[in-house]
């Protein structure tokens, strides 16, 4: 988990009894979150895992758990939304963080725009792209979209 150091200073240390967690503060340059997603690819420190982009205004989606269950290594999964999104199509506007999931394997070189507000398109693009043969679109509701009050859009 990494905070956004401008709008916190303290780590608040939620998870410090959870191994598998980290927590950083991280102040950056950039716009919607994009330094904050480079510093944790910047220290991920098993690359055996998947990454999955939480931004502040989303809540994990009770079914999303299903899907780890059964990912394979190697694979980058795209999913529908509930507000009617649909993962199967990599457009600008079509596409959001939250409908993303990626072997870091396959993304570790790879880097958001600091300050593009359509960061994410852009990302999951470049990831599909360099990894076509890996993409899997799962055609089910498995990520939310604004749930939280005061996020941003």
């Amino acid at each position: 988990i990494v905070y956004d150091g401008s709008k916190i200073s303290e780590n608040p240390h939620l998870f410090t009894g959870n191994p598998k967690i980290s927590e950083y503060i991280h102040t950056g340059t950039g716009i919607n979150g994009n330094s904050q997603r480079n510093y944790a690819l910047d220290h991920v420190q098993n690359e055996n895992t998947y990454v999955y982009f939480l931004d502040d205004d989303n809540l994990m989606h009770r079914d999303l758990y299903k899907l780890l269950d059964i990912a394979n290594d190697g694979k980058i999964y795209t999913f529908d939304q509930e507000n009617g999104l649909k993962g199967n199509t990599i457009r600008q506007k079509f596409i959001d963080t939250s409908m993303f999931l990626v072997d870091f394997k396959l993304c570790k070189t790879l880097r958001w725009m600091l300050y593009n507000r359509e960061a994410n398109f852009y990302y999951i693009n470049e990831c599909i792209l360099k990894n076509r043969d890996k993409w899997v679109y799962v055609n089910n509701n498995l990520c939310t979209h604004n749930m939280l009050p005061g996020g941003r859009d």
